[in-house]
């Protein structure tokens, strides 16, 4: 989908992330827990024209106001599921 985000910089950065989800059946028990490890590389840019600054001519300074980064893309590489008890 089209966007209207330019790309400052790209920054190479591959990640795992861990996630574990544990529920109680009746009355609290019989848990169940499930978890999950994916891993991940993310595309970040930021819009170009919400960038401010100021140039400060006394001592050749140019100080930029950066807008918040926005997920353009992000690319999955595995997703496992490490542990499982009770499902």
């Amino acid at each position: 989908m089209p966007r209207k985000i330019a790309q400052l910089s790209v920054t190479e950065a591959e990640t795992t992330i861990t996630s574990r989800l544990t529920s109680e059946y009746t009355f609290g028990w019989f848990p169940a827990t499930l978890e999950i490890r994916g891993h991940y590389r993310a595309l970040i840019g930021i819009d170009l024209e919400k960038v401010t600054g100021r140039f400060d001519p006394d001592t050749p300074t140019l100080e930029l106001d950066l807008p918040p980064a926005e997920v353009l893309a992000v690319e999955t590489f595995s997703v496992e599921r490490t542990r499982q008890d009770g499902w």
